[in-house]
């Protein structure tokens, strides 16, 4: 089964690369959105089509793809927001037991007493 999602994810990945253009401007270019719109366009409206072709309707498959895209630019805000302000942070929990503490109550011995 992980060899048929693995080889099926590499046909998609392929697919993808075949579908989507490649980003040639500068970041910083002002109309790089709008290459990136281009770009993906073709691979969108493919999804959409094949989406309504296997039984959603246009309106269910538009909200599922708006969904989509605003769950992942909030965990782009999120991953930033993390990024900018926890970066070098590390929080460490506290250990429940640690080995060498005489004290801990073996497995199969009751404790007695309150």
């Amino acid at each position: 089964m992980d060899i048929e999602r693995h080889t099926w994810r590499g046909l998609a990945a392929a697919l993808a690369l075949s579908l989507i253009g490649i980003a040639f401007r500068p970041t910083t270019h002002p109309d790089r959105h709008l290459d990136c719109e281009e770009a993906i366009e073709g691979m969108f409206q493919t999804v959409a089509a094949t989406a309504e072709t296997v039984g959603w309707t246009r309106h269910e498959t538009a909200a599922t793809l708006i969904s989509l895209a605003e769950n992942h630019a909030l965990a782009i805000a999120v991953n930033d927001a993390i990024a900018e302000f926890g970066a070098g942070v590390f929080l460490k929990a506290p250990k429940l037991y640690r080995p060498h503490d005489a004290k801990r109550p073996r497995a199969g011995r009751r404790r007695r007493g309150p």
